[in-house]
């Protein structure tokens, strides 16, 4: 499991409120658990969003798909993912059956009516890019109207571009990378409307890049600090960003806060 879309708001500069965060659930091991599936979203401050992760779809059963329908008919639950392709470390050898499981749960997304959370991760030697795949994947099966999140965005602000005009009610995530020497998210926090932008803290990974040599992991309100980088970036103020991207997620996710 990691918290996705952390979501803050600043009434006063030095008062962060925090109001929640959209919950993948996404290991196939997590989803069979409904007990501790249960326990987990009974808090007050989770969204949960299931799928399963495209680094195990080779697991993917029928089951699988029972499971997720079931866990999407819970009244909490706001989205399907994070779903995808990741070719990363010698996953491309799945390619193919990412690709149809991929499919197969965009369209539990069209019937369920729920947003979906996007997973595109990196290439290999023997494959094309995954994220190029992925747009077309998307594109064939997802209506131009759909409300989607391509999570944890790495690249370029011409492949955030790309994902914009094809989905125009779609919505880019940003992490604590864009304060690393990372130029591409760097580029699309400058270039990106705001309207159109997601903080994320994808943890327990991508810890801020100033924090205590103890600390190992991101946490949740850490995507305050995202929010501070784009201020910067930008040059406008935090609490600016941070109202902005609340009213993004709760549309794209048709949350209430």
């Amino acid at each position: 499991m990691g918290n996705l879309t952390d979501f803050l708001l600043d009434e006063e500069i030095n008062t962060v409120n925090f109001r929640g965060c959209i919950a993948n659930f996404c290991d196939e091991n997590t989803l069979a658990d409904e007990k501790r599936w249960e326990e987990l979203i009974n808090d007050k401050f989770v969204f949960p969003a299931v799928s399963l992760h495209p680094r195990h779809t080779h697991h993917f059963t029928l089951d699988t798909i029972r499971v997720i329908r079931y866990l999407l008919g819970h009244p909490k639950t706001c989205a399907l993912g994070e779903v995808g392709l990741d070719y990363s470390r010698g996953q491309g050898k799945f390619k193919v059956v990412q690709e149809s499981v991929l499919q197969r749960l965009l369209g539990v997304a069209i019937e369920f009516q729920k947003p979906v959370v996007l997973h595109c991760r990196d290439v290999d030697e023997e494959s094309k890019d995954a994220e190029d795949d992925c747009l077309q994947i998307v594109s064939e099966v997802l209506p131009p109207h759909w409300k989607i999140h391509p999570h944890c965005h790495t690249n370029s602000w011409k492949r955030a571009r790309n994902w914009c005009r094809r989905f125009p009610n779609l919505c880019i995530g940003l992490t604590p990378i864009v304060q690393w020497d990372a130029p591409g998210p760097k580029e699309v926090a400058r270039r990106i409307p705001l309207g159109c932008l997601l903080l994320e803290t994808n943890a327990p990974f991508f810890k801020p890049r100033w924090s205590p040599r103890t600390v190992e992991f991101s946490n949740s309100t850490d995507a305050k600090l995202v929010a501070h980088e784009i201020a910067r970036i930008i040059r406008i103020q935090v609490e600016d960003v941070l109202r902005e991207c609340l009213q993004n997620t709760t549309r794209i996710y048709a949350i209430s806060m």
